[in-house]
């Protein structure tokens, strides 16, 4: 029986440079991207996109990330991909994150009604980019 891929994969470079300079440069300390969005935030805010590979979909740096990492990504949950979620943080090296389980939120009360489990991604990543230069 096929074990299927690993629970935890590290890929370095999983990103042509050039893309990964251009998010490191859009997402740096300073960048509008954390005035835009009035950093820190009150409250977690994340974006959803659909995966349905219209060519009339979002263009930009994210949408140019998550065309190349879906496939990496649908490898490792061995089923196709319809949503990606993706948020940011700008923290000094030590800052951190809290210990957490991705899940839909959102999945937890539908229709008034609430659920006995909540949804879980198929496949949860993390991408870490450092200052530019």
């Amino acid at each position: 029986r096929d074990p299927g891929p690993a629970p935890v994969a590290v890929l370095d470079g999983a990103l042509p440079e050039t893309l990964a300079h251009a998010l490191r440069a859009a997402l740096a300390p300073g960048a509008p991207f954390w005035r835009e969005h009035n950093y820190p935030a009150p409250a977690f805010f994340s974006y959803l996109h659909a995966l349905d590979g219209t060519p009339a979909g979002p263009r930009g740096l994210i949408p140019a990330a998550l065309a190349l990492l879906r496939p990496l990504a649908e490898a490792q949950a061995r089923a196709p991909l319809t949503h990606a979620e993706w948020w940011a943080h700008s923290r000094a090296a030590d800052g951190g994150h809290q210990l957490h389980y991705d899940l839909d939120e959102g999945s937890l009360v539908r229709g008034g009604k609430a659920r006995r489990r909540p949804r879980s991604p198929l496949v949860s990543s993390v991408l870490y980019l450092d200052e530019p230069g």
